[in-house]
């Protein structure tokens, strides 16, 4: 009888004969699907991996038993949806979660290659997706997603500022707030009920299509602490909502600062996640700028970045630190220069992932950027990625019939930025556009240092 089984830590080899010498059919990232057959041979186990031969048959092969592993890890996909974000996240017991679809059609084509929606007999349902808010690079491509009848949507999150028609794109404002933020069914149906409110407007549309699919749509923010069903309860991934960080009003209704026009204020008000899978923390910081980090920073730790001497900037980061310190984070808004030295300090992460594309005119990521990350990372050597300079060809395929295949494939190979972890360790990997001598993967390891803090160790620094 066949069974699931795991592939082995970093990454394992796929053999066409039990011989270590055979050639090699397959190299698998930590944590890949892998069908154990009944068949063995002393120290090897013939296996079946995901893809085809040269003759269109199911590809099978040998793995050493060493390297396989009947535990799951933590999946986090950074998909290259060209500019923009968007992530999948898939929890060891099953679960799926979309953090952003970037703006065109990558992530539904990764989507669909992803699950085989095309022979798969079923649905798959996202139990959460998060808007992280309301910029068409983060949210555009779910407009393709929610059209794939094989796709269901359980929980779709908001940042609470629904765009609308109108001379206040965000709803209406009192001075330096924003007072229509949206945070029951009842304020949602006065916009989505509306048409005038609607008009052409996309994210009302998309809003829209999900209440159709059978979502149920609500605002996620600090107040809540945790997404749920990921808070203290949950003995194995907790993901907490850090921001956006609304105030309150003499009502105590909730209210948003104004960052001085409607793109900063949205941006920055994104909806703020932290995945903690055991010993490790991971950042998903959406497009937050200078003031939003300042305000958030003072919410969190009561110092006023803005007007703090030195020794109480230094407090502040060692505050923030215990909360916002992470050992992966997302790049904030696609490697932009708007943000602060201070915030990059708090988060101390040993990773980071930018996520950009070409053929924009905002030249993400900016040179600072990419430096001040390097500057403020964790360790000798902090890892830098993007998807962008992962992929070095475009994201559309050139041919005369590029089927929706084609372009997944395309889009996991290119430009995607894989993490697994197992909450004690982490692999970082990006697929090697031509396979080397070393294998198919460019991977890094993040391990506990002789503190327990995660770090990358490059085999080129010295003991």
């Amino acid at each position: 009888m066949t069974k699931a089984v795991y592939a082995g830590y970093p990454t394992a080899f796929v053999f066409a004969e039990p011989k270590s010498n055979s050639k090699k059919i397959g190299h698998l990232l930590w944590g890949t699907w892998i069908e154990h057959q009944e068949e063995e041979q002393g120290d090897w186990a013939k296996v079946r991996i995901r893809g085809w031969d040269v003759n269109r048959q199911k590809k099978i092969g040998w793995m050493r038993k060493s390297d396989l592993q009947e535990n799951r890890v933590l999946e986090v996909y950074f998909v290259d949806v060209a500019q923009g974000d968007g992530c999948l996240i898939i929890t060891p017991d099953d679960k799926f979660h979309l953090i952003d679809a970037g703006e065109g059609k990558n992530m539904a084509a990764f989507i669909r290659w992803k699950f085989n929606l095309k022979q798969f007999n079923g649905n798959i349902t996202f139990e959460n997706t998060i808007i992280s808010h309301s910029d068409s690079d983060h949210y555009k491509g779910f407009l393709e997603l929610v059209k794939e009848p094989k796709i269901k949507f359980k929980n779709v999150w908001h940042n609470g500022l629904i765009e609308r028609v109108g001379k206040d794109l965000l709803g209406a404002r009192n001075g330096n707030f924003c007072t229509d933020v949206i945070t029951d069914d009842a304020a949602l149906d006065q916009i989505l009920n509306d048409p005038a409110k609607v008009g052409a407007k996309n994210y009302p549309k998309l809003l829209q299509k999900f209440r159709a699919n059978g979502a149920t749509i609500k605002m996620l923010c600090s107040e809540d602490k945790f997404l749920p069903g990921y808070d203290q309860n949950n003995q194995t991934l907790k993901i907490h909502a850090l921001a956006p960080v609304p105030n309150k009003d003499a009502a105590n209704k909730r209210v948003m600062q104004w960052f001085g026009d409607d793109g900063k204020t949205k941006n920055g008000h994104s909806v703020v996640l932290k995945l903690e899978y055991d010993q490790v923390k991971i950042l998903l910081g959406g497009d937050l700028n200078i003031p939003a980090e300042n305000h958030i920073l003072q919410s969190y730790t009561g110092i006023n970045p803005e007007t703090a001497n030195p020794a109480q900037l230094q407090n502040l980061i060692t505050e923030a630190r215990k909360i916002f310190q992470v050992d992966v984070a997302k790049a904030c808004h696609h490697g932009s220069a708007d943000f602060t030295n201070v915030f990059l300090q708090s988060l101390n992460s040993a990773a980071t992932i930018i996520s950009s594309g070409d053929e924009e005119p905002h030249a993400h990521p900016r040179p600072d950027a990419v430096g001040a990350l390097g500057k403020f990372g964790r360790g000798d050597r902090p890892l830098i990625f993007s998807t962008e300079i992962a992929r070095s060809t475009r994201d559309l395929i050139i041919s005369a019939n590029p089927t929706k295949e084609q372009l997944g494939r395309t889009v996991a190979v290119y430009g995607m930025i894989n993490l697994r972890t197992d909450g004690k360790k982490v692999v970082l990997a990006q697929k090697l556009e031509q396979a080397a001598p070393r294998g198919e993967w460019d991977f890094y390891e993040l391990k506990p240092d002789e503190n327990g803090v995660l770090t990358y160790k490059s085999k080129h620094e010295a003991d």
